[in-house]
């Protein structure tokens, strides 16, 4: 039995590892909203996502329309905002993530920082 729990905690560690942080400064691409309540998506209620050039990384996140998506869950206004005013502007972010954390079990990276550069 010790052998077993061993073996599953050097696995936690070993996928633990292999998780990449990204931060990648690009302007934003197509954005997109789910209405709260709609019918054609239901999985991604209320919910936005965003297109970003790699700009040279190759994250193992979803593509749409040849740019990695990152996704926004609902009931993160702020940074929608901020996504929003960057989009307007033609400024620059810097979009974090780690690709290990995906969007509800998905193939699609979660946003963790969004930062606007000069």
């Amino acid at each position: 039995m010790r052998s077993l729990v061993a073996l599953f905690t050097c696995s936690l560690f070993a996928l633990s590892a292999q998780a990449q942080r990204f931060d990648i400064v690009t302007k934003i691409g197509d954005v997109r909203y789910h209405e709260a309540a709609n019918e054609l998506a239901v999985a991604w209620q209320g919910d936005v996502w965003f297109q970003i050039d790699s700009n040279g990384h190759a994250p193992s996140c979803q593509t749409y329309g040849g740019k990695y998506v990152l996704v926004i869950p609902s009931g993160n206004e702020v940074a929608i905002s901020m996504l929003l005013a960057a989009k307007m502007s033609g400024k620059n972010v810097n979009a974090t993530f780690d690709y290990s954390l995906r969007f509800k079990g998905s193939s699609y990276c979660q946003l963790q920082y969004l930062t606007l550069v000069e």
